[in-house]
């Protein structure tokens, strides 16, 4: 019985990873650079990085190793917020060493240059991110053939305003572990408080049922053997 029940309970948490496409790379985390950003291991796995940019971290640094030729997918993206603050429309520089020059509000080592992606002149759409009850404004893929096989990075800002929040998410093959199931409902309630909504909702709800029935299972499994041993005497 207890076997049949913790079986069920993992393959609903392994339906509901499946469903939540991006695994976090850094939910509003510490100040970035080139010198220590965060490191993306496999740029074809779905991951997201959510970040809010204020005085001291206006950007975010990720990097990772690409191939020549090898095709890459970024999206954009920002929260929804309530109706008093803007829509923040995000940035993206691809930066690798000795690439043509590139225009940036932000330093970048005289022998790095890239190319710049931004959201200004496009019109996003509204996505409900089922997964953790979200709602954020996106903007169309982007798709970058790398020109060098090397070490490259991806740095995001807003040009204006400056602060605020936005993400990034890269990659499109599915990839998760046992510390990612693990870490859901912490996952769930820092992605939630970055969107300025209520921590508990999304898929949270129906894990803590998952939980409850767990629970429920264990209950009813012990106390029948403690009604059977006491029979028994």
């Amino acid at each position: 019985m207890i076997k049949k029940t913790l079986l069920l309970c993992f393959i609903i948490l392994l339906l509901c990873m499946n469903i939540y496409a991006h695994k976090p790379i850094v939910i509003d985390g510490e100040p970035s650079s080139i010198e220590n950003p965060y490191v993306i291991k496999d740029i074809t796995v779905s991951q997201v990085a959510y970040h809010k940019a204020t005085d001291g971290k206006l950007e975010i640094w990720l990097k990772f190793f690409g191939k020549e030729n090898e095709k890459i997918k970024i999206q954009l993206g920002s929260p929804r917020l309530d109706d008093s603050k803007p829509v923040y429309f995000p940035a993206i520089a691809i930066i690798a060493k000795n690439l043509p020059p590139l225009t940036v509000p932000f330093t970048v080592p005289i022998e790095y240059g890239g190319q710049v992606f931004d959201t200004l002149s496009q019109k996003p759409e509204i996505f409900h991110e089922k997964f953790t009850g979200t709602y954020s404004w996106i903007f169309p893929t982007i798709e970058y053939i790398l020109p060098t096989t090397g070490d490259y990075y991806i740095v995001g800002y807003l040009p204006e305003p400056q602060e605020g929040k936005f993400w990034i998410a890269v990659g499109e093959k599915e990839k998760f572990g046992v510390l990612d199931i693990l870490s859901l409902p912490k996952t769930i309630i820092d992605v939630r408080n970055f969107h300025e909504v209520f921590p508990v909702g999304g898929i949270l709800v129906w894990f803590w049922f998952v939980i409850l029935f767990v629970i429920l299972s264990l209950l009813t499994f012990l106390g029948a053997g403690i009604l059977y041993l006491v029979g028994a005497i």
